[in-house]
């Protein structure tokens, strides 16, 4: 007789509760087995008992009808399991649960000894419905496929299993439509990024929207009738949103130059301007192309367009009236006409004219592809004269102003002169879709695909007032690889198919020469752009024929280097299309490639060597790393530039994305280098990608006797500097595998490890501190051996935010009991806070800057925070400068910062992780300051730090946001090592206050009596723990880099009592007397 729900709850309730009694069962578990109860319960309306539960967490919804459905299927055995845990059932926790559970149910089951009860991992939302005692069956739901993919990888032996979910069972559809609550809330989304996320799970009406608010016309047009064909309730609001999508203005036909000559012919001033001012730009243009020698019809022309707010033409036009050299000034027009543009200048300035402006912008306009340095000169001759009137020629010669800077490798400082385009744009249509859709090329180049996104989609909402070829297919090419490089190949062809099929109206529209040229170039870089996405989706018949198209109309180009430059992106996508079936060939396309590509940019330079080391690597081919480290080198060199050219402050928010760039192929390197047995040209090229930043800045010190790790020969001699008891275990996380090298004075090892980076990311997120250590730390510190009492780690990316001191090593032991742990971004790093510390100077009686409770508001006083700095002013730093409330001002901070050894921040700090950069320490406001000190001001502000040795940060999370770079420095560390202090602490996450005090007062008296950092924060930790203070109170601490003590060893500190010299019971003095 199969049992009640209520007897199933009420049997896993005692189950669970005997448990927790017994202490055998973990919080994940926990929280696991009261979703499992909650969707047996909701089904009659009942709740477990929720004393015996984790009341801290919601439990996910169940739908009702759903959980009855499954419960009530036949054959009914084992009932529920729904947690994200693979669990062995011949021992374990849940084993015990179920079987307690059921037996107190009265329901017996013989489970055999060695049977394994499962559950399918899938993060925190249940698998859909299904049951392993009914047959296999084909389910439209992808989640039932991969429990049952799962179950038959894992090839285990399962007893009946039923999963109850929060999604529909596979065999039904979602009973409930969209709603027009779904429409409201897509309709108030702004961000474009967001946007496209939501296309890919967006249905029915929902996604036809998305499609519409996407720009993607075409496509939300069959969306909408798609929708109202299934659900006829939407028919009228189909209706109307296909009526107003179709109605848009098609800027390529309204755009006529044969009525624009019409016009001028008949002298009609009325005529000119509907069409001048649909599209101002466009006809400034073509008045330069124009013939001049009509004095009439050129001033018809020009009063028009500065009716449109274009004044340029004017300009040109009252300066030939006033020309005093006729001569100069019809040879100018002739010259112009031939494309001799550096003779036209020269004679339009002779005649003065400002036409000159127009004819060095297109002089250097044909010298920006293969001589950018030149064509730069060029422009930087126009910008003194231009004039803010001069709308479309400011914008269009900063545009091509910053596309130069590019082909120099100068991204960063073409940002700023995009915006300096889009201010002189003025907000007119074309001019601003070309801006945004050029710098959205740039973003994508530097790696910050979301802002790509975004300006491409705001230049696609401009595209129903813009008829310039060239800037739609930018705005279409934008998105298209913008979406790409955020995951989504399809949506990005479709914005490819757009550019297209708009070339392709262009060409048969064209009506003179010139514009059938100018179609045809644009069509072919259309073809050619969409063949890359054909390529990664794995469609080679549709790439080939775009591939062949777009050659037949490259050959059409009037200039050589513009054919040229087709050639080559047309063989880059013909070698991406042969890389999985002909590598091989595949490489000797790249090689013709490459030549072509001599005198490009930088990083298209890497990109095509990183190609062609990947076909080398697929056809067996030992020049493979050749290729990725010839890459590396490029990268490195164009990032040094960029760093010498552009302050990090200044251009913060670009540097996370250009640092992260590459990093998949430079794994790639760096694991082929490993799996040859080059161990340590693998750590190398590891190093070289970590931390540059912050390495450059710190190269400019000059510290005697220290090099950066950038050959074997620096590692050489690296490791024989470490100290002797020192170990550092350096990170690589694949998405497969994990890598450690451990690197001893004596040796260099690497260690594989099975620890993917799902796995990290998921300890990271999840506080599982055994797990990390017995996957990360235990096989490295076992080839470690125990005579290494100090650990340096150096993370990488998806390890930042483990609490490395509190990792469990054995139930209730952790790896601080074994050795102080310190933590750097890189080796290099680490090793230049030790040569830097030596260069420290002894002699100088060290000072300490105490800072607690600046007056901001909104932000209370933190109740110890006074307490600490005045307890460790009296006990530990006697003569120690105190700002405290309105005197710990940003000026006061910033500038006793330069006179202190010791640096002590204990208030408020606000962590940003989405934009590092803006993270904060609050201080107190002063007159025009107002307290808030970013990352990025403090880069700015901080002067160059020559006597500080360490900077505390105790404050909240001042090492929880993201790093510059993947592999870079927390934020709030990053301006300090950067001013060149060797060590910082900080805190991965919200701390007490009151146990904060404790930690660092116990902290500061044994840096006070010669421990260096590590050694005192372990200490004052081990002190913590023999307390038994909840691990959550001091595990955040976590020291960045090396600071001796700059007082001489304490005496007492080499007692056998010495661990109770700086307990609250006997702090000593620095007079070695008991505070009073």
């Amino acid at each position: 007789m199969p049992l009640t729900i209520r007897e199933l709850t009420d049997g896993f309730v005692h189950s669970l509760q005997l448990l927790v009694l017994d202490h055998r069962i973990d919080r994940m578990l926990l929280r696991a087995i009261h979703r499992i109860l909650h969707g047996i319960a909701v089904v009659e309306g009942l709740r477990p008992d929720a004393t015996a539960l984790d009341r801290g967490h919601r439990p996910h919804a169940v739908q009702p009808d759903v959980a009855r459905d499954l419960l009530q299927q036949r054959p009914f055995r084992l009932p529920v399991v729904g947690i994200h845990l693979l669990v062995e059932a011949d021992e374990g926790v849940l084993r015990q649960f179920l079987c307690v559970g059921l037996r107190h149910a009265k329901y017996l089951v013989e489970v055999p000894k060695h049977a394994r009860v499962m559950t399918p991992v899938y993060g925190f939302e249940p698998i859909a419905a299904v049951s392993a005692g009914l047959p296999r069956r084909h389910c439209s739901h992808q989640f039932p496929r991969n429990a049952y993919r799962m179950l038959g990888v894992k090839n285990r032996v399962c007893i009946a299993l039923c999963l109850c979910s929060a999604l529909l069972a596979c065999t039904r559809e979602n009973p409930k439509p969209p709603g027009r609550g779904d429409l409201a809330r897509i309709e108030r989304i702004d961000d474009p990024v967001k946007l496209l996320r939501a296309l890919e799970t967006a249905k029915g009406p929902n996604h036809a929207l998305v499609l519409e608010k996407l720009c993607l016309t075409k496509e939300a047009i069959a969306a909408w009738n798609e929708a109202a064909r299934q659900n006829p309730q939407w028919s009228n609001e189909a209706r109307q949103h296909i009526a107003a999508l179709q109605q848009l203005p098609d800027p390529i036909k309204q755009w006529n130059t044969d009525e624009i000559d019409r016009a001028l012919d008949r002298r009609n001033a009325t005529e000119l301007a509907k069409i001048v001012r649909l599209f101002p730009a466009d006809a400034a243009q073509y008045f330069e192309r124009s013939l001049l020698r009509d004095r009439e019809r050129a001033r018809l022309f020009a009063k028009v367009l500065a009716g449109a707010g274009e004044h340029y033409p004017q300009t040109v036009i009252d300066a030939m009236d006033r020309t005093k050299d006729r001569a100069a000034l019809d040879q100018g027009l002739d010259a112009f006409r031939k494309g001799d543009f550096l003779r036209a200048a020269t004679l339009f300035d002779r005649a003065g004219n400002p036409l000159a402006l127009a004819a060095r912008y297109y002089a250097a306009a044909t010298e920006s592809f293969t001589m950018p340095e030149q064509a730069l000169r060029e422009i930087d001759t126009i910008l003194p004269d231009l004039n803010s009137r001069d709308r479309e020629l400011s914008s269009r010669i900063y545009v091509l102003r910053a596309s130069a800077l590019e082909f120099d490798d100068r991204y960063l400082e073409a940002l700023a002169v995009y915006r300096q385009a889009l201010a002189a744009a003025n907000r007119e249509p074309t001019l601003t879709a070309v801006a945004f859709g050029r710098e959205s090329f740039n973003f994508a180049t530097i790696g910050n695909s979301e802002k790509a996104f975004s300006d491409a989609h705001s230049a696609l909402k401009l595209l129903p007032r813009v008829a310039n070829i060239d800037a739609r297919n930018h705005a279409y090419a934008g998105a298209a690889r913008a979406a790409a490089q955020l995951g989504h190949p399809n949506t990005a062809l479709l914005y490819q198919n757009a550019a297209v099929e708009d070339a392709q109206r262009a060409v048969m529209g064209a009506r003179t020469a010139r514009d059938l040229a100018t179609a045809k170039m644009e069509l072919s870089a259309a073809l050619r752009q969409r063949a890359e996405f054909h390529v990664q989706l794995q469609q080679d018949a549709e790439a080939r024929d775009d591939l062949q198209q777009a050659s037949d109309l490259a050959e059409a180009a009037n200039y050589i280097e513009r054919r040229n430059l087709m050639r080559m992106r047309r063989l880059e996508v013909e070698g991406q299309s042969l890389l999985k079936s002909d590598p091989a060939r595949a490489a000797t396309v790249f090689n013709e490639v490459i030549e072509l590509a001599k005198g490009q940019d930088s990083t298209y330079l890497a990109i095509l060597h990183f190609e062609r080391g990947a076909a080398r690597r697929k056809a067996k081919d030992p020049r493979a790393d050749e290729d990725d480290a010839t890459a590396i080198g490029i990268l490195r060199n164009e990032v040094r530039g960029a760093l010498t050219r552009n302050p990090p402050a200044a251009t913060e928010l670009l540097w996370t994305p250009y640092f992260s760039r590459f990093r998949d192929w430079q794994d790639e390197l760096i694991e082929s280098r490993i799996l040859e047995g080059d161990i340590e040209g693998a750590l190398v090229y590891d190093e070289l990608a970590r931390a540059f930043e912050p390495m450059q800045i710190l190269l400019q010190s000059r510290s005697p006797g220290f090099r950066f790790i950038e050959t074997t020969a620096d590692l050489q001699q690296a490791r024989a500097g470490l100290p002797e008891h020192t170990v550092i275990l350096q990170y690589l996380v694949l998405p497969k595998r994990t890598y450690t090298w451990v690197i001893t004075r004596e040796r260099i090892e690497v260690v594989q490890q099975r620890a993917t980076k799902a796995d990290v990311q998921r300890w990271v997120a999840k506080n599982f501190a055994r797990a990390a250590y017995a996957e990360l730390f235990d096989a490295p510190l076992k080839r470690a051996g125990s005579t290494k009492t100090r650990i340096v780690i150096v993370p990488d990316e998806s390890m930042q935010g483990l609490a490395f001191n509190a990792l469990e090593t054995a139930k209730n032991r952790y790896l601080i009991e074994r050795a102080s742990i310190a933590v750097d971004s890189s080796t290099s790093l680490y090793l230049y806070a030790l040569a830097r510390d030596r260069q420290l100077s002894t002699e100088r009686k060290p000072t300490a800057l105490l800072v607690a409770n600046p007056t901001f508001e909104g932000f209370p006083p933190i109740p110890h925070a006074k307490e600490e700095v005045e307890e460790l002013a009296r006990n530990d730093y006697p003569g120690a400068t105190v700002l405290v409330s309105a005197d710990a001002t940003v000026q006061r901070f910033l500038a006793e910062a330069k006179n202190a050894t010791i640096i002590h921040f204990a208030s408020h700090a606000i962590p940003v992780s989405q934009n590092p950069w803006q993270s904060r320490l609050l201080l107190s406001p002063h007159g025009q300051e107002s307290g808030e000190l970013t990352a990025q001001k403090l880069l700015q502000k901080l002067p160059r730090l020559e006597r500080t040795r360490l900077v505390v940060l105790s404050a909240c999370s001042t090492f929880s946001a993201r790093s510059a770079g993947d592999r870079g420095l927390a934020s709030l560390a990053r301006p300090f090592i950067a001013a060149n202090v060797p060590a910082v602490v900080g805190t991965l996450r919200e701390v007490n206050d009151a146990s904060t005090k404790e930690l660092l007062v116990f902290f500061h008296c044994h840096y006070r009596h010669g421990d260096d950092v590590a050694v005192a924060l372990r200490k004052a930790q081990l002190e913590m723990l023999r307390k038994k203070v909840p691990v959550e109170a001091w595990s955040a601490f976590q020291v960045v880099g090396f600071a001796a003590s700059p007082y001489p060893r304490s005496a007492a500190l080499e007692e056998p009592s010495s661990e109770h010299v700086c307990t609250q019971d006997s702090l000593l003095g620095p007079d070695g007397l008991h505070s009073q």
